[in-house]
């Protein structure tokens, strides 16, 4: 998670449950193999998990609890808290 684009991965993935690879693209604006690293690196830490759908696969957060902890970042790391 010491990746900007790692935790923007994750809370994209905590607003929308479930995404492709190809919808993470076009939200972040990112190139397609910068995406895929970061999932990589996310997966092995068990951070989200993956489903084939098809040719697609299909990105989760890997634990509910995950869901807290990157509301947590994004409330620490806001510069205009509540």
């Amino acid at each position: 998670m010491g990746h900007p684009v790692r935790v923007m991965i994750l809370d994209l993935l905590r607003h929308h449950e479930e995404m492709s690879v190809k919808d993470m693209q076009q939200t972040l604006e990112l190139p397609k193999a910068n995406i895929s690293q970061h999932l990589a690196g996310l997966r092995s830490a068990r951070l989200v998990s993956v489903r084939r759908e098809g040719r697609n696969k299909i990105y989760s957060l890997g634990h509910p609890d995950i869901a807290k902890l990157c509301q947590i970042i994004s409330s620490i790391c806001d510069p205009n808290p509540m």
